[in-house]
């Protein structure tokens, strides 16, 4: 052998027919100047020549490469792909990429990516087959991580909604042949007050806590999701309805006996939850209203227990009927607040602009948060009159604060109102704004319920110089794909991967690469929920140029002290 790669002339390494010295000797100079492993194989997928990188990738010596032994690290399935390929690429003269994985020497497997393609010797004849390998393996692991974090709640490491819906179905195609199950909807009695006096991290805990108390009364085979919020979803497999409510009582009785303990005190937390069978006779999407209703049902029965519903029975619908008269009377009064909460430049403090978020003013004079209304506004098809509103508010206040840019939060149902963004247009115009101060905002599963919609919402105002925002980026679906479909001039990552941070140090390098597929889409990455300084200093170091949460501001209502605020610091930097 005269160097680390090659043969002599009188030793080649396959036992292929020799080639033409000059092509011969081509293919050695073109693999030997490729900094990637390398190799080259003939029309059987015989070894006729790897590069030095490919053996110190391998860990393997020529000995064992020869031949087609340089095959036997490789998985078969991808071993059969592979012989396809290069036979493809000889006889029709085609490049070609393909994926596999290697057992190095050392026993690791890899997953490499080849590009192949047919190598031509000067007297126009196919002479080798040339693959140029680069290593994807962590490619491949962030994506299977992306894949778990599309399906999964960061915090519990549960199932999250989608994934439960998905099951859900699946469950009642099941039922219709004959094999029945049933859900339950569970709700955490009192955590809103413990969060917030607590705070998030204490809440955050305790929702851990909650989840492992109602995993440990669960058979093998049932499904425990945390749907959103301190709300969890449980589907049982096979079991008749006598044995669901057994369980969910043990459950129910698990958490009313469990001391919380948090700041040297005992909180006691409950647990109110909706049952019904599923046997085949509603869909998936009405097993969760009927559940939905049950829960709020023993909610207003004085928390702490399990109503039972089956298909078939009246759902009470007075705890359902009093909000929708409350939402209703609300809007028919224009009973709407906006707080304000701005989105910061993390390097000097000054404001991109101020997300507006709505709030329903009771009669009372109780500010009610939107997951606490909207969907009973949907429900009852009172979005259009609803969004109206906010606009209304958001182009007052744009009047009232001429150096304010301010978002506009669009739901599943504004995206099917084509005559919403010409309405916006309108009104801009006739108050005389500049587009440009006005951001629309929409969450990542709206969008992906209907690309079309916003892409129509899109060519209608993006010309005007408004700009959109993609929020909860990362919540569930992660489908990046939207990056590249639809082009957001920012993008907020979920809550739940930024704040992984301070429950995780292994996170960095995972919220590390997303910023990154982020911003090679054109799109400004946002750091949502940073609501400590830990937080908020780690964010700086993954180089995020813009934040928002209580750490760096509070909502607010009043957008005029804000600004002032955020004027008196520009002033003090001048």
């Amino acid at each position: 052998m005269t160097e680390e790669g090659r043969t002599s002339d009188a030793e080649p390494i396959s036992d292929a027919p020799e080639q033409d010295l000059c092509a011969e000797d081509l293919l050695h100079a073109f693999l030997d100047g490729l900094p990637m492993p390398a190799w080259a194989v003939d029309e059987s997928c015989r070894l006729m020549y790897v590069n030095s990188a490919w053996q110190e990738f391998t860990g393997r010596d020529l000995e064992q490469e020869r031949g087609e032994g340089w095959l036997d690290g490789i998985l078969a399935e991808d071993r059969a792909d592979l012989r396809r390929s290069c036979r493809a690429a000889v006889t029709g003269r085609a490049a070609f990429t393909i994926d596999f994985q290697l057992r190095r020497d050392d026993g690791h497997y890899r997953w490499l990516t080849c590009y192949g393609s047919p190598f031509t010797a000067p007297n126009g004849q196919v002479c080798a087959v040339v693959g140029m390998c680069m290593d994807l393996t962590e490619r491949k692991q962030r994506e299977e991580q992306l894949a778990f974090m599309a399906t999964h709640d960061s915090l519990t490491g549960l199932p999250n909604r989608r994934m439960f819906e998905d099951t859900l179905g699946r469950a009642v195609e099941r039922a219709r042949r004959g094999e029945h199950g049933a859900m339950l909807l569970i709700d955490m009695d009192n955590f809103k007050s413990y969060n917030d006096s607590l705070g998030h991290l204490e809440g955050d805990q305790a929702l851990i806590n909650f989840a492992l108390l109602l995993q440990r009364h669960l058979r093998s085979g049932d499904l425990l999701a945390r749907i959103g919020g301190d709300e969890f979803a449980v589907l049982l497999e096979r079991v008749g309805v006598p044995d669901a409510v057994d369980i969910a009582e043990r459950m129910r009785r698990a958490v009313a006996a469990e001391d919380f303990v948090a700041h040297a005190r005992v909180h006691e937390l409950g647990m109110s939850a909706g049952l019904l069978p599923v046997d085949g006779t509603l869909d998936a999407r009405t097993l969760f209203d009927v559940a939905d209703a049950a829960m709020y049902e023993a909610k207003e029965a004085g928390r702490n227990r399990v109503i039972v519903r089956r298909p078939g029975v009246d759902v009470p619908a007075e705890p359902r009927e009093r909000m929708a008269t409350r939402v209703r009377d609300a809007i028919a009064d224009k009973r709407f607040r906006l707080h304000y909460q701005p989105v910061v430049y993390l390097y000097d403090g000054s404001v991109a602009y101020y997300e507006s978020l709505v709030r329903m003013i009771d009669r009372d004079g109780a500010a009610l948060l939107p997951v606490e209304f909207l969907s009973t506004a949907e429900r009852l098809g009172l979005m259009p009159r609803l969004t109206r509103i906010v606009v209304d508010l958001i182009l007052q206040a744009l009047a009232e604060h001429p150096d304010a840019r301010l978002s506009l939060n669009i739901a599943g149902t504004d995206l099917t109102d084509e005559s919403l963004p010409r309405f916006i247009e309108e009104e801009l115009r006739t108050h005389n704004l500049d587009p440009h101060r006005l951001v629309i905002e929409t969450a990542e599963d709206v969008v992906v319920r209907n690309i079309a919609g916003m892409h129509a919402w899109m060519d209608r105002l993006r010309s005007l110089g408004v700009t959109f925002v993609l929020d909860e980026f990362g919540a569930g679906l992660g489908l990046f794909g939207l990056l590249k479909d639809l082009s957001f001039e920012q993008v907020k990552l979920d809550g739940s991967i930024v704040r992984s941070l301070a429950a995780n140090g292994d996170s960095r390098a995972f919220v590390y690469a997303v910023r990154n597929l982020v911003e090679s889409q054109g799109s400004v990455a946002v750091a949502s929920w940073v609501e400590t300084g830990n937080l908020l200093d780690k964010v700086r170091e993954i180089g995020f140029s813009l934040g928002q949460g209580y750490e760096l501001e509070m909502p607010d209502p009043d957008l005029g002290r804000l600004i002032e605020r955020y004027g008196a610091r520009d002033r003090r930097r001048r």
